[in-house]
């Protein structure tokens, strides 16, 4: 997170395919956080920039950005080409280590997102992102928003994978 409250969060997600060599900058998948913190302050600022430079990694990740307006989008590099997901189609803010796309389209098979599935209770990745995105829907608002950001994140915590929780 920077000064001005921009925010860049990363997952790891093995179908990414960086884009091939070409003319731009390129960057490793860290630095490339790195410079959207030093430069930017929206999302809004991200985005217009975030073909600026190329990214080159050896890491599968991919990105969720947030800024102090609460405006949030999804970055992933998938066939080599920029994927971005924001405003209306980044109905849930979270990630997980699958595609948002997929994990969308998983999400609408659950009860409360437009399907009959109930919510899942296992470690796979789509589940995860299910629970993730009930939590975030649905938060109590007798608890601090803090302490309900740690029970969402312990909640689709993935075993030993998981190094990190940040809020």
């Amino acid at each position: 997170m920077n000064e001005r409250g921009l925010v860049v969060e990363l997952m790891w997600l093995a179908e990414t395919r960086y884009p091939e060599p070409d003319g731009r900058p390129a960057v490793g998948c860290l630095e490339w956080i790195a410079v959207q913190l030093d430069s930017y302050a929206t999302v809004r600022e991200v985005l217009e920039h975030a073909a600026d430079l190329r990214v080159t990694s050896r890491a599968p990740l991919h990105y969720l950005t947030c800024d102090a307006s609460g405006a949030c989008a999804s970055i992933e590099f998938l066939d080599g080409q920029l994927v971005v997901h924001a405003g209306q189609d980044l109905p849930v803010a979270a990630l997980t280590n699958d595609a948002y796309a997929g994990s969308l389209a998983r999400l609408k098979q659950h009860v409360g997102f437009g399907g009959s599935e109930p919510l899942p209770e296992t470690r796979g990745s789509l589940e995860r992102f299910v629970r993730a995105a009930s939590s975030v829907q649905s938060p109590d608002p007798s608890r601090p928003a803090v302490q309900h950001a740690f029970e969402t994140l312990a909640a689709v915590a993935n075993g030993s994978y998981t190094k990190w929780s940040i809020v």
